[in-house]
């Protein structure tokens, strides 16, 4: 377990949009403003009372992934997985019932010794979706089940869905936090109601800017960056950013830019890639065809040295 608090880092390029949650959520501030609208009226929790969960039991499929994040409740057999979605994903129970065993699992091993009186933890599921179709896929397992008519059954699997379409834009706006913000952002269906909702939400940071510190500025104009480029194309997203308010100091075009430089290097070396390949395909079917070696040179260009390689491993 580790509470050590990372700061909002640098998005990375790589599917820079499904990150975005993901690293909001990393910061227990956003995360327990996700975690209490599941929980009971009246039964809220501080972002004093959690913690990361990082054993080193838990299975590399959930550390790695790019959009889960736990928690577990100080002092307490409980832990909150946060799932976040950007489209509906129909196999969602029995994903969820994998990384709920996983987890359990992991407090297991942790413990060591189970007697007759041991009681397993505690996982409560969240999935967040901010996709603009409304969550349809089913919440339990047990509904998704082949059914025998000789045996009931029982509840399996069932997490909580936390439907950004369920939520209203003022309550969105309201809250003080950077994950509501975003979801807000991504709440958006229109380049004008985007236009809109920016224009609102930098104008409620701008007005309580005791409530946000300069960090969770910073990480929103670059989210607001990323979601703006997604959502808009690069041409209408950078028209648009240039004339909305956010503090004057040009952080979110830089990291529009920086994207979009990114975004074509990734692309060029994808190109690159491909004619790297297609031109060792080339040379294998010229081997195959047993053209001197001299020739497939001065053909492709490529070393007879390395051209050589090729022939061995045909």
């Amino acid at each position: 377990m580790n509470d050590n608090e990372t700061e909002y880092q640098l998005l990375e390029v790589n599917n820079p949009h499904d990150k975005i949650c993901r690293k909001a959520l990393d910061k227990k501030k956003d995360a327990v403003k996700i975690i209490n609208r599941i929980l009971k009226d009246g039964e809220k929790i501080s972002e004093n009372e959690i913690e990361k969960y990082t054993s080193s039991y838990i299975s590399d499929e959930l550390r790695n992934s790019e959009s889960d994040v736990v928690y577990k409740l100080k002092n307490e057999n409980v832990f909150f997985l946060i799932e976040h979605q950007t489209k509906i994903d129909y196999s969602m129970p029995y994903r969820i019932l994998k990384y709920e065993l996983n987890v359990i699992d992991s407090v297991s091993i942790d413990n060591k010794y189970i007697g007759k009186e041991y009681k397993y933890s505690l996982v409560i599921p969240i999935v967040l979706y901010t996709g603009k179709e409304k969550w349809d896929a089913k919440l339990d397992l047990r509904s998704m089940q082949y059914k025998w008519s000789k045996y009931l059954g029982q509840e399996l699997s069932r997490y909580n869905i936390l439907d950004i379409n369920e939520i209203s834009d003022s309550e969105l706006l309201e809250e003080k936090s950077i994950i509501s913000k975003i979801m807000l952002i991504e709440k958006s269906k229109t380049e004008e109601e985007l236009c809109k909702n920016l224009s609102k939400i930098y104008s409620e940071i701008n007005n309580n800017k005791a409530i946000y510190t300069k960090e969770e500025k910073k990480f929103l104009n670059k989210a607001t960056g990323v979601l703006a480029l997604n959502i808009l194309g690069e041409k209408k997203a950078k028209e648009i950013l240039n004339n909305i308010n956010v503090g004057g100091d040009g952080d979110m075009l830089a990291v529009f830019d920086m994207i979009r430089e990114e975004k074509l290097k990734d692309i060029n070396i994808g190109r690159k890639e491909g004619r790297l390949q297609a031109k060792i395909e080339d040379i294998k079917n010229m081997l195959k065809e047993k053209l001197p070696i001299d020739l497939i040179s001065r053909i492709t260009g490529v070393s007879e040295e390395e051209i050589e390689k090729y022939n061995k491993l045909k």
